[in-house]
């Protein structure tokens, strides 16, 4: 009971099945990086405009330590392959304050998705604090409703 089967078969799976498990992994990279990318945004408006919305006597240094440390610690938390974050937050004048990110992904596929480290500068705007509070609501239920999964 010997079955031939043709070589042709063998040669073609050796070239498709590889070529397909690219293609995957360049997926699932760019869809971690999406995310990531997001989440890194998302986060720092909220912290952006929780630094904006800080009242006391602590010092500025204090508030700018305080809010670049919880930035730091939930993007470390919610991250996906991403490692070595940097955070760093500067306030210009009376109405910017800009969040800098940056992180590098262990996780990369080379010729289609390269881009593994990421660099992130945002700029929160105060001249609307009612706009500012409202976006900040939204990202707390967000977060709650997450946390909640």
């Amino acid at each position: 009971m010997n079955k031939k089967l043709s070589a042709s078969f063998t040669v073609e799976s050796s070239f498709i099945i590889p070529v397909f498990v690219f293609i995957i992994m360049a997926l699932i990279a760019s869809g971690f990086y999406a995310r990531n990318m997001i989440m890194i945004k998302a986060f720092a408006w909220k912290e952006g405009i929780r630094l904006e919305q800080m009242t006391g006597n602590e010092s500025r240094e204090r508030r700018l330590a305080g809010v670049s440390g919880d930035l730091n610690r939930e993007i470390r938390d919610n991250a996906v392959f991403l490692s070595n974050v940097n955070v760093s937050v500067r306030i210009m004048d009376d109405s910017n304050t800009y969040i800098r990110v940056i992180g590098s992904s262990g996780f990369a596929v080379p010729l289609f998705f390269s881009r593994s480290n990421i660099d992130i500068t945002e700029k929160i705007k105060t001249d609307n604090p009612a706009a500012s509070l409202r976006k900040w609501h939204g990202l707390q239920t967000i977060m709650n409703k997450e946390k909640g999964k």
